[in-house]
C-alpha cells in the first residue's frame, strides 16, 4: 500500500466518535496518579524569570549536552511544573471534587500524558527513572539508585546519551477511551506535543538546551518504566547544559 494512503486509512479510523454513550460514562474509578511506594520530594516550584517574547526568542533544539554539567533539583521542579503541574482545582469535572487542573492544555480536560524522569545528572537525586506525581509535586521512585542506560541506550541518535535529563512522555490510554473511542490515542499525540512545548520553554527559561526526540526504542523504553498495557510511550525531551558545535 502506497505510504500516503496507509496514513490516511489510519487517521480516517482513529476519526473522533460522536457516540453519546462514550461521552456521558467516566469510569466508576478515575485515579489520576500512579502510587509508588517509595518517593522523592522537589522543592517548591519557582517562578521562571523571563519574559515569554524572549524565551520564544531564545529556544532552539540543541543536540549536544555537556555532560559534567549536571542541573539542579530546583531547575527540574520547575521544569516539571511549567510541563504538567497543578495550577487550579474546581468542582464537577467528571462527577470530581477538587478536580485538577494543570499547566498543559489537553482533550477533555483528561490529561492523557505521564511524565516519566530519566536522571543521570542532577544534583541532590540519586541516578534512576522516576514517575512525575503531579499532585503532590514529588517524583515516585522507578528505580533508583540505578543508571538507566536502557533508556539512553534506547536513543536511535546516539549524541542524545551524554544528556543529564531525558524525560519520557507516556499516554495512558484508558484516561479517555471511554469519552472518545480510539480517537483518544491521537488527541493523546496532541497532549503530548503541547505538554513537550511547555518542556522546551521552561528549559530555556532555565538557561537549559532542549531537545524533542521520537526516534527511540519503544519496546525497550516501555519495559524500563515498567509501563503497563496500554501505557504507550509517545516522546521524549532530553534537557542539559548545550555545547554549541
Amino acid at each position: 500500500m502506497d505510504p500516503l494512503d496507509a496514513v490516511l486509512k489510519i487517521d480516517e479510523e482513529l476519526e473522533a466518535v460522536e457516540d453519546p454513550l462514550l461521552r456521558e460514562k467516566p469510569p466508576s474509578q478515575m485515579p489520576l496518579v500512579k502510587e509508588f511506594r517509595e518517593k522523592r520530594p522537589l522543592p517548591p516550584p519557582a517562578g521562571l524569570n523571563a519574559p515569554l517574547i524572549q524565551i520564544l526568542q531564545q529556544r532552539r533544539s540543541r543536540r549536544v549536552y555537556n555532560p559534567f554539567k549536571p542541573l539542579t533539583l530546583q531547575q527540574l521542579s520547575n521544569i516539571l511544573f511549567a510541563a504538567a503541574g497543578v495550577t487550579a482545582r474546581v468542582d464537577g469535572i467528571y462527577s470530581m471534587l477538587d478536580y485538577p487542573l494543570r499547566a498543559s492544555p489537553s482533550a477533555g480536560g483528561l490529561h492523557c500524558v505521564d511524565l516519566y524522569v530519566a536522571a543521570y545528572g542532577v544534583e541532590g537525586l540519586e541516578p534512576g527513572v522516576y514517575y512525575y506525581d503531579y499532585l503532590g509535586h514529588s517524583l515516585g521512585v522507578v528505580c533508583s539508585p540505578c543508571y538507566p542506560h536502557t533508556l539512553s541506550e534506547s536513543f536511535i541518535q546516539g549524541e542524545f546519551k551524554n544528556a543529564p535529563l531525558a524525560i519520557f512522555l507516556v499516554g495512558v490510554l484508558k484516561r479517555g477511551l471511554w469519552k472518545y473511542g480510539k480517537a483518544f490515542y491521537k488527541f493523546c499525540h496532541v497532549d503530548a506535543g503541547a505538554v513537550a512545548e511547555h518542556i522546551h520553554l521552561a528549559a530555556t527559561a532555565e538557561g537549559l538546551a532542549s531537545v524533542l526526540v521520537a526516534g527511540f526504542n519503544r519496546k525497550a523504553v516501555a519495559k524500563s518504566l515498567g509501563l503497563e498495557r496500554g501505557e504507550v510511550p509517545i516522546l521524549a525531551v532530553v534537557v542539559g547544559h548545550g555545547v554549541r558545535a
